[in-house]
């Protein structure tokens, strides 16, 4: 193949620039190429096709396109462009004439050609495989370094889809991502510095961190939606058999939540509020995490439970409770946030801007291979496959069970701005947030335009 040993060079040049350089400067050497124009692989190759018909080619374009197709850089034809300025030359079976020349002017035209042939190709490959040696690192030095905590949900696809994708790299922004086990921890890492940006869901402590100045709302996360199976008030064997059927008949039964002031608590007391149940009146049990309350739900030391989809689907399948309430479907809400600290945005806020290009393309296609429920049920959209993919891969999960837990979250990172006013007054009534608490001083609206039911 024409040109092709130092298409190789160059190539491997970007992972060994030293090694490429001395490597293709010790095979160029100081001796001319076996032929005017053409490297010896390629004359061989003319060679076994046949003699070449004649052709008119200005000496500028022929140097050029030949350094060109030999990845020598750009450096070289420009060399060429000045030396052959305004001649032109006849190919005659692979060899270059004047056409009109003396053989001895022609042969001393040559012997110049084959010299100045070798200046380039030598001044081509310094100046080329040096590019090529700053290239990677300029390129990385130009991204700027972001950090984000979050939980390895589907909640979080958007960052995951986004991060795959190269979607932030290509806003500029250099990500790492950073796993924690528990809502309540993200909050706590961006107030520490540890990390630039969180996402996940709203919950008592996380009000009270952004009252106190801690923490800035710039994007929505996840939102429990009508036709989106996120969440599932179910009820044990024992009580569906007891007759508890409806949301209505969990009075004075023990319902198990992961913790106070979550966003499963709040789930409940919201689904809870809708039916006229006074919560009150029920036993609320605080089991801390996702495998508690299984075994307490299996083992029958709870009625009932407040489950992601998931968990529950894999409760069911083992035949041990009924649903009677889907969140979403009864009381659509703004479950999560990104957000990030109000230093961060006066200090860096061209990265929170990088950081939100990516996630609103992540966002976006999200939805669009997500978005469409009919009766409960998810119609795949464009490019299902491969997000459904990307997904799998990050959670760990098979496809099947990763799609029956996969939010409503805006394409746009809008927030339901209304719904966090009113959330923030729910758990003031109740005394888990400070009275002080405005969301109007920690919900920061001029990132992503058209959010939705902003108090006036």
């Amino acid at each position: 193949m024409p040109g092709r040993h130092h298409e190789v060079t160059v190539a491997t040049a970007a992972a060994h620039p030293l090694e490429a350089l001395n490597d293709f400067l010790s095979d160029t050497g100081n001796d001319p190429p076996a032929h005017p124009g053409f490297p010896a692989d390629e004359l061989s190759d003319r060679a076994g096709r046949g003699g070449a018909t004649e052709e008119a080619v200005p000496l500028e374009q022929q140097r050029a396109s030949t350094l060109a197709g030999r990845g020598d850089g750009g450096d070289g034809a420009g060399h060429a462009a000045t030396a052959g300025k305004d001649v032109t030359l006849y190919r005659i079976h692979g060899q270059w004439d004047s056409g009109t020349k003396p053989i001895i002017l022609q042969a001393k035209q040559e012997r110049e050609d084959r010299v100045l042939q070798g200046n380039i190709k030598r001044r081509a490959a310094i100046g080329g495989i040096a590019a090529l040696a700053m290239a990677r690192p300029l390129a990385a030095q130009d991204l700027t370094k972001a950090s984000i905590a979050l939980l390895r949900l589907s909640s979080s696809g958007p960052i995951f889809i986004a991060q795959e994708k190269g979607w932030f790299r290509e806003a500029g922004l250099d990500l790492t991502m950073k796993d924690f086990q528990a809502a309540a921890q993200v909050p706590l890492a961006v107030v520490s510095g540890d990390v630039d940006l969180g996402v996940t869901a709203f919950t008592a402590g996380f009000f009270n961190l952004a009252a106190k100045g801690g923490l800035k709302v710039v994007a929505a996360q996840s939102a429990e939606r009508p036709g989106y199976q996120l969440n599932v008030v179910a009820v044990t064997n024992a009580a569906w058999d007891a007759g508890v059927r409806s949301v209505k008949d969990l009075t004075g039964k023990r319902v198990a939540v992961t913790t106070v002031g979550s966003s499963v608590h709040y789930s409940l007391e919201m689904v809870a509020k809708k039916f006229g149940v006074d919560t009150k009146k029920l036993t609320i049990v605080a089991l801390q995490t996702i495998p508690n309350m299984v075994a307490a739900f299996k083992g029958g030391q709870v009625d009932a439970a407040v489950f992601p989809i998931t968990t529950f689907r894999q409760v069911e399948s083992e035949g041990s409770g009924k649903p009677i309430a889907y969140v979403g479907d009864e009381v659509p809400w703004q479950l999560g946030a990104v957000f990030t600290s109000p230093r961060t945005i006066v200090e860096r806020r061209p990265m929170v801007e990088k950081f939100l290009v990516g996630y609103r393309r992540g966002a976006a296609a999200y939805h669009e291979a997500f978005g469409k429920r009919v009766d409960g049920k998810l119609i795949p959209g464009p490019n299902y496959d491969e997000m459904i993919g990307i997904l799998s891969n990050v959670l760990k999960q098979p496809p099947d069970r990763v799609a029956l837990g996969l939010p409503f979250i805006d394409p746009l990172g809008r927030l339901d701005v209304g719904d966090i006013y009113k959330q923030v007054a729910f758990w003031q009534s109740t005394g888990q947030v400070s009275r002080d608490a405005n969301p109007k001083s920690f919900i920061d609206l001029s990132f992503i335009d058209g959010h939705f039911n902003v108090p006036g």
